[in-house]
């Protein structure tokens, strides 16, 4: 019932001298029970789990041998994001940057490790600059077998995001945040994270998102500059 609802009954409660509770004593009693609510909602929201890592600093060669940010006494950060649920771990994951074959590039680093039988797995990595603003989100899908108790290495894939437009990202970027968003078991089951919680995630660790919806770019083999990008392993 309603607190209007509540009230409501109360009067004609106490015309009809059946109860003699006072009208701010229930009002009391509902808004507690909706207070409890709301704050049982803000911690199924905050189960995810955070991990930092340091990364270095942000210093990259670019192709005349020259050293980008060389000055510079920051650390770029890697952030993991884990979903408690999710079948697969990701441990002490990022992006490390490069200048190949005149393109700029992110690649992933880190471990998988599967808790059950899986089939295929999508990571995302986003990426903030030195002021916390969010710069390129990325996607890196992975079809390939996995069973549990196995783990499995990104740099050994072999990929990267690329572009020869990137160097402004490159130069600026600095803390970059991974998390497991999507899995198919070997049963055929699906597993999705939270976006939101996602999100929601980021801002709480005073990340600043775009207003708009982020759309992932899909990595590529090295050596493939065309098609979507979209990773098939054998």
């Amino acid at each position: 019932m309603t607190l209007a609802g509540h009230r409501l009954w109360l009067i004609l409660a106490t015309l009809l001298g059946l109860t003699s509770i006072p009208l701010g004593s229930l009002e009391a009693q509902v808004s507690t029970k909706v207070g409890l609510e709301v704050d049982e909602t803000v911690r199924a929201a905050d189960e995810l789990l955070v991990s930092e890592g340091n990364a270095g600093p942000p210093v990259f060669r670019i192709g005349d041998g020259s050293k980008i940010n060389e000055g510079s006494s920051l650390r770029r950060k890697w952030i993991v994001l884990e979903h408690p649920e999710s079948p697969v771990t990701l441990r002490q994951a990022g992006l490390t940057t490069g200048f190949r074959d005149g393109s700029y590039l992110f690649s992933p680093v880190g471990e998988i490790e599967c808790h059950a039988a899986i089939r295929a797995i999508e990571l995302q990595f986003d990426t903030f600059d030195v002021f916390a603003d969010h710069l390129k989100r990325f996607a890196l899908s992975i079809v390939q077998d996995c069973e549990a108790g196995d783990s499995l290495s990104l740099a050994t894939l072999r990929v990267s995001w690329q572009s020869p437009w990137w160097f402004p990202y490159l130069k600026t970027f600095l803390t970059s945040v991974s998390h497991v968003s999507k899995v198919r078991l070997a049963n055929g089951d699906l597993w999705r994270a939270d976006s939101q919680q996602v999100d929601g995630k980021l801002r709480a660790l005073q990340l600043r998102l775009l207003d708009e919806p982020l759309s992932a770019e899909q990595a590529r083999p090295e050596g493939d500059s065309g098609g979507d990008g979209r990773l098939v392993l054998p």
